[in-house]
């Protein structure tokens, strides 16, 4: 079974930055737990949301092929298969902390979500 590693970022507030994750699946033939691929994913989106309210931020879509890794990368002692740098407007605040909710829409129409903590630090 593949372990979704959620990565804990640090951005600096309003600036772009780079989100990682493990993207799982349910592979329904023989009901186990698999890492996703470019080619099993028709679309991605992310909503970054304040972390201690819900509330929406910020949204958007993806290029699978630009994101999602067909082998495990390593970074920071985590395995991971997708690698998106977000907009700013993902973490404007420089007082929150951030989720990012990852839906990525396989092209058998079933759906795999993952979430990402983001947390923004204030750099003078």
């Amino acid at each position: 079974m593949a372990d979704q590693f959620i990565f804990r970022q640090t951005v600096r507030p309003n600036q772009a930055g780079e989100v990682y994750a493990r993207l799982p699946y349910l592979d329904l033939a023989d009901n186990t737990e698999k890492d996703l691929t470019i080619s099993l994913v028709s679309s991605i989106a992310w909503t970054s949301k304040i972390k201690s309210t819900g509330v929406a931020v910020d949204s958007g879509t993806l290029t699978p092929a630009s994101v999602i890794f067909d082998s495990l990368l390593t970074y920071n002692g985590g395995d991971y298969n997708f690698r998106a740098e977000l907009p700013g407007s993902a973490w404007p605040d420089g007082s929150s902390q951030y989720q990012i909710d990852i839906v990525a829409t396989l092209s058998s129409g079933k759906v795999s979500t993952c979430l990402a903590h983001v947390t923004t630090i204030a750099y003078v």
